[in-house]
């Protein structure tokens, strides 16, 4: 899998640094970085893991990523197949939405010869060398056009951080490769200059209600996102239950068991993986005697009786119910796959026997889904506890104990 990683330079203050992404797969030669005082462009190969965060722009042609093969029919058509490179696609999808995000900018090269400059001629040194189209464009209201063909838009921009223009290049040389970048880094710069227009501080003293009023919307709105932010962070951690193992595991373990069930958590000694769940009182009477674990492998036999031995060690009765939470078959992934592996009957039966309640981690993510909406999750929770042990199984569907 390609990972998109920044191992470039920052470059100085006044200089911006531009990435040329794969132009080797429209078959030009990757030549050396060119090095002004304006502007760095380095060009990177296709499927290569050097692409920076500290680029201030990134240009790349179209179709770098998909691969199409046609196929005559038996009946005299063309089909065409269409796969692609997703995992590199996805990193650059990636790195070019943080960068737009950071307000930097992009430049997309589609693949007729173009005629007409409704903004100027500042793109015209790149359009008469490169500016071959053959795609071409319905303008929305809020683009900037740069380039036409006869009545046909095969160039345009939209607020100077995405630009897409026409391109086609039948030279290979690393000296073209060179040339292209430059005419189009230069001819964006300059573009962007001539459009940005920055506003300094002190004119924010003077607000329209209109403003004001969209302003603390937009304030409002922000601390939501935050807020929403948060909530999704705190159900992913959850789900570490599914991917962890030692004391990760156990962590996050005791956070559900309080924060989502309300139980009061004891997690006894720091590196060892028993816990009890406790009365809410001066007392703090044990209610379970707990054992999490992480393993490649299934339930074992042994497991079980850990949490037996815990009692023991606790000096409470058997009558108290055991809790065994175990990630098994760490080594299977995908959701569906990890809630098909099983528990062998006759540990069931053993847990049973021994009133422990088994409970893999994709049970417990099921159990909570279905009882997400309760009220009393602590009470439904507690009733299972103290069922006699077995296997809490859950799934999709709902939740049941096996005892056997």
């Amino acid at each position: 899998m390609h990972r998109i990683v920044d191992v470039m330079s920052r470059p100085p203050k006044d200089q911006e640094l531009v990435v040329a992404y794969g132009f080797d797969q429209v078959g030009l030669r990757i030549p050396s970085p060119v090095e002004r005082p304006e502007y760095r462009i380095e060009f990177v190969q296709y499927g290569s893991s050097e692409l920076g965060t500290n680029a201030g722009g990134i240009i790349f042609p179209t179709g770098i990523f998909e691969h199409v093969e046609y196929h005559n029919t038996p009946l005299g058509g063309r089909r065409a197949k269409v796969s692609c490179d997703r995992p590199i696609l996805l990193g650059v999808e990636r790195h070019v939405t943080n960068l737009l995000r950071a307000g930097g900018w992009i430049v997309i090269l589609a693949r007729e010869i173009v005629d007409e400059f409704p903004t100027g001629d500042g793109y015209a040194p790149y359009v008469k060398r490169w500016g071959i189209a053959k795609t071409f464009f319905e303008k929305p209201d809020d683009v900037r056009v740069l380039a036409v063909v006869d009545d046909a838009i095969v160039g345009f921009e939209f607020g100077a951080r995405l630009f897409v223009l026409p391109f086609l290049s039948t030279e290979t040389s690393t000296e073209h490769a060179k040339e292209l970048g430059e005419t189009l880094v230069r001819a964006v710069l300059e573009y962007r200059r001539k459009m940005r227009v920055e506003l300094p501080p002190w004119v924010a003293e003077f607000q329209f209600v209109g403003e004001q009023e969209l302003r603390s919307e937009q304030a409002a709105l922000q601390e939501r996102v935050l807020q929403v932010e948060s909530g999704v962070k705190s159900w992913e951690r959850r789900k570490l239950i599914l991917v962890s193992s030692g004391a990760i595991l156990k962590e996050a373990l005791v956070d559900i068991l309080k924060d989502f069930f309300g139980f009061a958590v004891d997690p006894l000694d720091e590196g060892r993986e028993d816990f009890k769940l406790v009365e809410d009182t001066d007392a703090k009477a044990v209610i379970t005697v707990g054992e999490v674990k992480g393993t490649n492998g299934g339930i074992k036999r042994e497991h079980i009786n850990q949490v037996d031995s815990h009692r023991e060690r606790l000096g409470v009765s058997a009558d108290v119910p055991g809790l065994l939470v175990i990630n098994n078959q760490m080594d299977v992934t995908g959701i569906t796959k990890r809630h098909e592996t099983q528990i062998a009957a006759e540990h069931i039966r053993h847990a049973r026997k021994l009133n422990v309640l088994l409970v893999r981690t994709i049970d417990l993510l099921y159990l909570m889904r279905h009882l997400e909406a309760e009220s009393e999750r602590r009470a439904k929770v507690l009733g299972l506890l103290r069922s006699g042990g077995g296997w809490l199984s859950a799934g999709p569907a709902g939740y049941e104990l096996v005892p056997g």
